[in-house]
């Protein structure tokens, strides 16, 4: 079970979510991942779930965790500014999900103990943004992707 102390839930009214199903929500918000206030420039004490067995999430988009992970990573990304530790939020996503290879496979060796070397400034965190940007646009793409394919309007 990891304990999340620098990435913040995906709060409840968050846009993106409704790429989950209302089943699919209330798994998420056991795990740890998603609540209902959410403030991301606030300090994060909060257990997940204890997934040590559960296998690792399917990176096909059928799987609702691969979803929750590609979700909650565009939270992180569009937050990256506010969250006190968002390097460490990155990491502690990639630990959450096993490394899961949804978007570059190497997100997780690159990220592996960032956290020990936040940014100090807006201008080192705004060139992490940069760095991240790829994996964002991949992950709106993919997840747009499921949208038009499984979801109704």
């Amino acid at each position: 079970m990891i304990l999340f102390d620098a990435a913040p839930a995906v709060p409840s009214n968050y846009p993106r979510l409704k790429l989950l199903t209302q089943e699919e929500i209330d798994n998420a918000r056991i795990a740890g991942y998603v609540a209902e206030e959410v403030d991301p420039q606030k300090p994060v004490k909060r257990a997940g779930l204890d997934n040590y067995d559960a296998p690792v999430p399917d990176r096909r988009l059928q799987d609702w965790r691969t979803r929750m992970y590609l979700i909650w990573f565009c939270y992180i990304y569009e937050n990256f500014q506010v969250i006190l530790r968002p390097l460490y939020a990155v990491e502690e996503l990639i630990l959450e999900f096993k490394g899961l290879d949804a978007l570059d496979p190497r997100l997780g060796s690159l990220y592996a103990g960032a956290g020990g070397w936040e940014p100090a400034s807006t201008a080192m965190r705004e060139k992490h943004l940069e760095q991240l940007k790829p994996n964002y646009s991949k992950a709106i793409h993919l997840l747009d992707s499921w949208r038009m394919s499984h979801i109704q309007p």
